[in-house]
């Protein structure tokens, strides 16, 4: 589970007297957050680019397609890489937990169902009710300062065993695959699916199971 800090307490956006008149505005505190910056200027800037209007929530659509002409014009590169490249997987969502477990430096504003948030070198910054960190990320955009050259790093993987999983089932196929992330698409009993996928079974659940 990440680090927790109320990206609504924020000095950067605290202190806003426009804030205290907002609501629906999660993603106007996730720029704040993620990029450093003053709840009003983000509050403009989620206004320009987004189309965002006042008291009304952001189009998780226009996060995806317009965040890095946002970012761009207060001097962030954004990375361009799907949800599925931050976690390394095809064809599913992983949890904000596990995003922070792979990617616990840098920062990125993070898209769920429904809502925005900021991680910034593993910390989440969102607000006091949403701090179980088990909502699928939709969408991930990472913030770099333009100029900047990053020591490289070596994300963190979740701990597992060397032996992935690929399964099959009307056209569709998820590879690389974890037993528990089998367990996650397919349903069923978790215990079950292990014991399947440690017996290098055919078919889990109805779906075709082969191993790397």
């Amino acid at each position: 589970m990440p680090q927790f800090q109320n990206g609504y307490t924020t000095s950067n956006v605290q202190g806003s007297q426009l804030q205290q008149t907002e609501w629906n505005d999660c993603t106007v505190r996730a720029v704040a957050n993620a990029a450093g910056i003053q709840y009003d200027d983000a509050h403009a800037l989620c206004k320009k680019f987004f189309k965002r209007r006042f008291r009304q929530g952001t189009q998780t659509r226009l996060i995806v397609t317009e965040s890095h002409k946002l970012f761009k014009s207060i001097g962030f590169e954004v990375e361009k890489r799907t949800v599925s490249e931050y976690f390394d997987l095809r064809g599913t969502f992983g949890t904000i937990n596990q995003f922070v477990k792979r990617h616990p430096r840098g920062r990125y504003l993070l898209s769920v169902r429904g809502h925005s948030l900021a991680i910034v070198d593993g910390v989440a910054y969102d607000n006091a009710s949403r701090t179980s960190g088990r909502h699928r990320v939709l969408s991930a955009r990472k913030l770099t300062p333009v100029g900047t050259t990053e020591t490289p790093v070596v994300e963190a993987k979740p701990k597992s065993k060397r032996v992935k999983f690929a399964i099959t089932k009307d056209g569709l196929r998820y590879e690389n695959l974890t037993p528990k992330q089998v367990f996650e698409i397919v349903g069923g009993n978790l215990a079950s699916v292990q014991s399947i996928c440690a017996k290098r079974r055919p078919q889990v659940y109805g779906w075709a199971l082969t191993f790397e």
